[in-house]
């Protein structure tokens, strides 16, 4: 026997250091991995340990979801910061980006060689014992290769389920198929809900891709089946008699992390014993990598996980799935081809491929052209719809250049113009891969260079002719296998020292089980059904490994999942019957074991393979420690408590792999150093599972630069599962970087060979918009149109939700390059990346004057007619604030509706909360399916915020409202007559803005007048902002939409949400405090703020004060959990530090639980004079940075401090009032600085407003209180201020439009005091600017009769657009219009009429002020006369000495109502350094009203 061990590869290299990114504060999806043995005494469980570790970093933050099985933790959206916060807390291994993870989309048996080898195979009843659980799309239950005719009762072993529903029934399941279940959370909560007139919410397969991978792995034999006659035989699966377990977790938008890592906990307590998993996600290190670590567990438990190595070839580096303990499969070839043969005019004959099956061309010559000469398009050559014109294409064979759109279609097109067949040739991008598709007319495909010669006849030849024949199905082709071009390759990114892919299997041309959902081509005009289809890609050759791994284990059940790996490795082969090197058809060239890994596979000799590499978790964890991971980075991989042994050398090298993979370093200096040598030394050990016997060892092809020798080179054994080491030592010259050398070592013992060989692009989710208007004729439908574009640019690629009202598109999971593919297909308006949002997070009606205004507001009748869309975390429809008394029938103009689930019923909705709707497909799809223990599915809000934001819009009046006494009064929305709808689109504090998007679509759809959305993510473009984009729809059709600026102040340029069209709100303070004293025993006192509850146990006198950091362990001042010595802190007040750590109020019950009696809590610098009212659970004060830093020096400097803690209760009237908050976010527009943002500020500190049933006002799981209340801050509770206040307007003026509503809102608004003095900074003290308060305060009364408004139409923004250089397909995108730039029209940014003036200046140059001394900016707006006849004059103040401020004319004349007039301003300004800032005020005022715009003046 030999033992062949894979080729060694010796790769030299030139060590490189990569630069860190800043971490950008927005916040996304991370998987935390927690040491489940580590949980807190004071926790009862661990969810409420997750929970509070989660709050420690995060207010805002929430668990998406939970694991136990195959990893302990949870899923939550953070910051950088607070990932980065979070991974350093007690029992936190880790914190994990999610990923999104793709489709990597007979002959096979007889090819590799189990129809002959059935006397070798494992018998019929131990293989059905094997169960193969296949992570896809799902299955088709009803094809015969589900037959499980002479199959016995379902393994005893099996503990798993057959999900039923509408579309997948108990029938469905039977004893070959016998579980499936379906994990959409992830995928729900990322896009929105499944539509379920698209796609099955079952595990029933809409795609096919599912059923042809678990039919390859497992799938009963099945006489005469074929494609069209195309292979016809018996196809059957590798494991003809295993058991298949189907999850369904890809679906039409692709594979979430969330989701692929809920199936693989259920796999596992199923009972499987192969996972195939046909999916890659982007490159991460291990303890990142989240199915890394769930393949981890699942191998600790003796499962075998294949996974496909991706479809990125021919690039290096290119591979996904490559942890040691996955067994990684790339792509070969089977030698069945399907030929189709071009004879030219000229005698000249070529093969290509094709499966068209229709009526031939039956010999006849005709006439040939080639599409790019036929057609005026720029891309004519790529036969795309619409290109090819009738008249030069009838009766015609037409050659179309491969790309663009799919290769069918192509096709289609050719045909629909008349044409008679099509030659489909290869560019340069394609090389000589071929694929067979089913395609629609006579058609031959072929690679590159043939294509090159028949379009060099077609130029030549002044009367080209040309015929197709097809020649069936081909067996026997030589050489094969070849490897797949699009297979991805190495070397392993992650660690080069581990050779991956770890070996090749049939992928191309498969013939397997199909959907009877779609036809083979997937084209919607394809109306043929098939049983079986042909495809190709690494999603093909992993499930024939994965049958093959069932096969070798219902042989060998004992073998672990390493064992059964080694055999299928070293057992493989490299070279065919005469010798040569595998080829690669990328290149033509042989293929290396960056391409192939250990070889192809090989069953049968893997069914006794003499010798394996066998490993256990414990090798495994010492590789970790090889890789210098730490105890908690293997806690994270491993699941395990384990610490790397100080005193042990732990090797790369030493890990007990199949193959070899060794870098080597270069020499410094150019073609490296002559003379320079290295040795590196690798370590195995071989078990023997074969009869006793001797093995010698054998290098093949001993390479120049490398010495490579082996001790002992004899291995002698006696016994089975005796084992023996060996070691290898490679001796370099040094060589110049990127050099790769290769060889292969052998261990046989005359029969058996056992042989070692040595040494992508992620996927995530994309919205993509199209040109709804530019459906091509051959489409009877969008969503067949948007499935075609989809399939052109990605065989595995699926579409996730489809968008009908706000934008028309889809969003879908693809690699760069794939977006970058479809962005170019006709229609297509945008492909842009899916983003992220957060939340945003009464005394206001008395404080903005509408308690005093009851004349000027619209009457009930007419606000009771205006909806408020909330787009948020759900409602708690139960509190007063949503009463309905007094109010009439529902709007006649409503077309909404209120979901209804088992925790939100029918009766949940009434005359105010109209409509309530939920939007989890986008967060499920990115975080897992939703607990219901800890979320409710439905419209119902468990944290509180949605509840919060509606009532501060538009909550009934509600007398006595308070939070534990403090802020009493009556409680109401700025709108209390508006109707609500609720679309909760936010899960665990994480907005997805496919689920946003989803519920802005409906909410138009509904019928809503005022969307608002206290919800943030980053800025980009508005062409790539996808809600933006909506909300330009929305605005188009007369919806006003508010958002929240964001709290990334006092930053500069961090506000988002700053689209022209969008009303951006920022925070200010109330007159309103909630204070608490801080007495010191040196007689000082302080003020700060608090709503302190409970039984104040401080004594009338003085207690002992301490620092944090003085009595705490590890010199923390955060007091933090565990951190305080309860020796040192009972009985005292702990000054604990408020900038970072725990949750605010979490700190106050850590010191409880040490002892202590009192919290005094001190800002930073980060967070200044900025503090928060918080319900907290003992005597606290919350202190600004001033008083905070004087109460520390007194406590650190005084020999026996003492302090006590009192209460002021609720104070009003506080002066000065309001101020910006200092976490509001700031201008300049970061997108376009000539826009001012934010558009004004509105009350966001400290708000009284409604509350859920579900949560404590802390919401912390400690705090059991539970309140129809609560204080919170941020501009999430701006935002809704400003929605109600529009709907009062809307009700007073319902003809005004958003852009009116806006004016009237920002003109009236006010940024001095009543004394003249401007508006404070909180976060400076000193004067706010425009760049921090916009416009300024609103001012509701006023903006009820602002006498003139700056009104703005659709065409207003698109010249906006134009002025930014937009292109038309720009434009479109942005705004799903067909309005274009006219030619010849001069546009200009400073002609948008818009309420404010922001003007960027030409700085002097770095050596000084330039020579030319002035610029000249000119801006002209139109003013609307909305109030009675009159004349208005023109103020500019104050004066700017640097800018010569010009308006003409100086007055303006109304004589009605509408009319509309023009002025121009001219700014001359002097050149300043970079940076300057000035600004002023432009009024007009025609005595009453006084419409103020602020300006600002920056030069850059």
């Amino acid at each position: 026997m030999e033992l062949s061990l894979v080729a060694i590869l010796v790769c030299f290299c030139y060590t490189s250091v990569g630069a860190e990114m800043k971490n950008q504060q927005l916040k996304k999806t991370y998987i935390i991995h927690v040491d489940h043995s580590s949980m807190p005494e004071s926790f009862d469980d661990h969810l409420q340990w997750y929970d509070s570790s989660l709050q420690s970093v995060s207010e805002s933050a929430e668990m998406l979801y939970t694991y136990n099985t195959v990893i302990h933790g949870f899923a939550t959206r953070l910051t950088a910061e607070e990932a980065v916060a979070l991974e350093k807390q007690p029992g936190i291994l880790s914190v994990q980006p999610e990923m999104i993870y793709e489709l990597h989309t007979t002959r096979t048996p007889e090819f590799l060689g189990l129809g002959k080898s059935e006397d070798l195979l494992p018998a019929s009843d131990s293989t059905s014992d094997v169960i193969v659980g296949v992570l896809d799309t799902g299955v088709w239950p009803e094809i015969k290769s589900f037959d499980d005719t002479g199959l016995g009762p379902v393994p005893s072993s099996w503990k798993g389920e057959c999900e039923v529903s509408k579309t997948f029934t108990a029938s469905s399941c039977n004893r070959k198929l016998i579980g499936a279940r379906s994990f959409s959370r992830g995928y729900e909560a990322a896009l929105g809900p499944i539509d379920e007139t698209m796609e099955s919410k079952s595990p029933r397969d809409d795609d096919g891709h599912g059923t042809h991978t678990a039919t390859t792995a497992a799938g009963s034999p099945v006489s005469g089946a074929s494609l069209f006659g195309y292979a016809t035989g018996i196809a059957r699966g590798m494991a003809t008699k295993a058991r298949i377990a189907a999850y369904k977790v890809c679906w039409l938008g692709g594979c979430f992390g969330s989701d692929i890592i809920a199936a693989m906990e259920k796999a596992v307590a199923d009972g499987v014993n192969v996972m195939s998993m046909s999916i890659g996600g982007s490159l991460t290190d291990y303890s990142r990598d989240t199915v890394a670590i769930g393949a981890f567990r699942a191998t600790a438990l003796g499962v075998f996980v294949s996974c496909s190595a991706g479809n990125g070839g021919p690039s290096g580096g290119s591979l996904s799935n490559v942890a040691p303990w996955i067994t990684t499969v790339g792509a070969g070839t089977l030698d069945r081809d399907f030929p189709a043969y071009v004879n030219l005019g000229n005698g000249k004959n070529y093969s290509g491929i094709s499966l068209y099956s229709g009526k031939s061309l039956s010999g006849a010559v005709v006439p040939l052209v080639y599409a790019g000469n036929v057609s005026s398009s720029a891309s004519g050559s790529l036969c795309m719809t619409g290109t090819l014109p009738r008249a030069k294409v009838s009766g015609k064979i037409v050659i179309c250049d491969r790309g663009g759109n799919s290769r069918v279609q192509k096709g289609l097109v050719v045909k629909n113009a008349g044409g008679l067949g099509m030659i489909l040739t290869n560019t340069e991008l394609y090389g000589e891969e071929l694929v067979a598709d089913a395609h629609l007319l006579p058609t031959a495909a072929v690679g590159q260079k043939t294509g090159d010669a028949i379009k060099h006849y077609a130029f030549s030849d002044p009367k080209p002719v040309a015929t197709i024949a097809s020649g069936g199905t081909q067996l026997g082709v030589e050489p094969s296998p070849v490897v797949a071009a699009f297979s991805s390759r190495g070397p392993n990114l992650i660690t080069p020292e581990v050779l991956k892919p770890d070996l090749i299997a049939p992928g191309v041309n498969i013939l397997a089980g199909w959907t009877g959902k779609v036809g083979p081509t997937g084209l919607t005009d394809d109306g043929r059904n098939v049983s079986f289809n042909i495809i190709s890609g690494t999603s093909m050759s992993c499930p024939h490994v994965s049958g093959l791994a069932a096969l070798v284990k219902a042989a060998h059940p004992e073998w672990s999942p390493a064992a059964i790996k080694s055999a299928l490795m070293t057992t493989a082969y490299s070279t065919y019957k005469n010798g040569e090197t595998i080829t690669d058809v990328a290149t033509g060239q042989s293929s290396t074991p960056f391409d192939y890994g250990a070889g192809h596979v090989n069953p049968v000799a893997a069914l006794d393979p003499g010798l394996v590499y066998d490993a256990t978790v414990n090798d495994y964890v010492d590789f970790l420690c090889a890789l210098n991971y730490t105890a908690d980075d293997i806690k994270q991989v491993a699941n395990k408590t384990f610490t790397c042994d100080s005193s042990k050398k732990y090797s790369l090298g030493d890990l007990n792999y199949p193959s070899f993979a060794v870098p080597l370093q270069t020499a410094s200096g150019r073609g490296g150093g002559a003379g320079v040598t290295s040795t590196v030394k690798y370590t195995r050990v071989l078990t023997n599972v074969g009869s006793p016997a001797t093995y010698k060892v054998l290098v093949l092809s001993q390479v120049k630069s490398v010495s490579v020798s082996v001790e002992p080179e004899t291995l002698s054994f006696s016994k089975q599962y005796e084992k023996k080491s060996y070691t290898v030592t490679f001796t370099a010259t040094s060589m110049p970087s990127g050099t790769s050398s290769f060889t292969r070592l052998q261990w046989s013992d005359g029969k058996h060979i056992a042989a070692e060989m040595r040494n992508q692009q992620s996927r995530k989710t994309y919205i993509v918009h199209m040109d709804k208007s530019n459906m091509p004729a051959p489409f009877s439908a969008h969503q067949e149109w948007y499935d075609t574009s989809l399939k052109l640019v990605s065989e595995s690629a699926e579409m996730l939700y489809t968008y009908e009202n706000v934008i028309h598109g889809f969003a879908t999971a693809l690699t760069a390059e794939e977006a970058t593919s479809l962005q170019k297909q006709p229609g297509i308006l945008s492909v842009l990346p899916e983003v992220i949002y957060e939340l945003h997070t009464t005394r206001t009606p008395q404080f903005l004057g509408l308690d005093k205004s009851g004349e000027v507001l619209p009457s009930v009748n007419s606000e009771s007619e205006v909806v408020i869309g909330v787009l948020d975390t759900g409602v708690w429809p139960e509190i007063e604030s949503f009463n309905d008394a007094g109010l009439g029938p529902v709007p006649r103009s409503w077309k909404g509706t209120c979901e209804v689930s088992k925790s939100f019923n029918s009766s949940s909705c009434n005359r105010k909360l109209i409509g309530a709707r939920s939007f989890s497909k986008g967060f499920e799809a990115e975080e897992g399916p939703i607990d219901e223990k800890t979320e409710s599915k439905s419209p119902r809000d468990v944290y509180g915020h949605g509840t919060h934001t509606s009532t501060t819009a538009a909550g009934s009046t509600v007398k006595g409202a308070s939070i534990f006494g403090y802020a009493p009064g009556t409680a109401r929305g700025m709108a209390t007559n508006a109707r609500i709808s609720m679309y909760k689109v936010c899960w665990f504090r994480r907005c997805y803005d496919s689920d946003v998007l989803a519920g802005m679509d409906k909410a138009v759809a509904d019928g809503v007048n005022v969307l608002s959305l206290s919800i943030g993510g980053g800025t980009s473009d508005y062409d790539k902002a996808s809600t933006s984009i909506g909300a330009f729809t929305a605005m188009a059709q007369g919806v006003f939409v508010s958002c929240s600026a964001g709290n990334e102040g006092p930053f500069s340029s961090s506000v988002s949400n700053v689209a022209p069209w969008i009303t951006t709100v920022g925070a200010g303070t109330l007159d309103r405090d909630f204070p608490a004293y801080v007495s010191l025993g040196n007689g000082k006192n302080y003020s700060g703020m608090s709503i302190f509850t409970g039984k104040n146990p401080l004594p009338g006198s003085f207690v002992r004060l301490a620092y944090a950091g003085n009595v705490s362990k590890f010199d923390s001042t955060d007091c933090g959990n565990g951190t305080l010595i309860p020796k040192k802190v009972a009985g005292k007040i702990v000054i604990c530090d408020g900038s970072w750590g725990s949750d605010r109020v979490e700190k106050g019950f850590f010191v409880k639980e040490a002892g202590g009696v009192g919290v005094i809590l001190a800002n930073g610098e980060f967070e200044g004079e900025q503090v928060f009212a918080d319900a907290h659970f003992l005597p606290t004060a919350a202190m600004g940075m001033k008083a905070g830093d004087a109460i520390k020096k007194y406590v650190l400097s005084s020999t026996n401090p003492k302090a006590t803690i009192t209460f002021g209760g609720t104070l009003l009237g506080v002066q000065p009032s309001p101020k910006v908050a200092a976490f509001s976010s700031r201008g300049p527009n970061p997108v376009t600085p000539q826009v001012l943002k934010p558009d004004l500020i509105a009350p966001g500190v400290n708000i009284l407003a409604g509350w859920t049933g579900a949560a404590s006002p802390s919401g912390l799981p400690e705090d059991k209180r539970r309140v129809k209340f609560n204080v919170d801050s941020g501009t999430s509770m701006s935002c809704p201020h400003v929605s109600g206040l529009a709907a009062l307007l809307k009700a007073a003026h319902p003809d005004w439009s958003p852009a009116a509503i806006r004016s009237a809102l920002m003109t009236t608004a006010y940024s001095t005091y009543k004394g003249g003095k401007t508006i404070l900074d909180v976060a400076t003290g000193k004067p706010a600017t425009a760049f921090e308060y916009g416009a300024g305060h609103v001012n509701p009364v006023a903006a009820l009769d602002p006498g003139l408004v700056y009104d703005a139409t659709v065409s207003d923004y698109i010249g906006f657009l134009c002025a930014i250089n937009y292109t038309a397909s720009q434009i479109k995108k942005a705004t799903n219009t067909k309005l274009t730039c006219k030619s010849g029209q001069k546009y200009s940014l400073g002609d948008l009429n818009y309420p404010s003036f922001s003007v960027p200046l030409k700085a002097a140059s770095s050596k000084g002020r330039a020579a030319a001394g002035t610029s000249t900016v000119k801006h002209t707006r139109t003013l609307t006369n909305v109030g009675p006849p009159g004349t208005y004059t023109v103020a500019v103040s104050p004066k700017t000495p640097e800018v010569d401020i010009l308006v003409e004319p100086t007055s303006l004349s109304f004589s009605k109502q509408n009319e509309k007039k023009s002025y121009t301003v001219t700014f001359t300004a002097k050149p300043m350094k970079a940076d300057t800032k000035r600004f002023a005020r432009l009024n007009w005022s025609d005595g009453k009203h006084v419409v103020s715009s602020p300006i600002a003046l920056f030069w850059t």
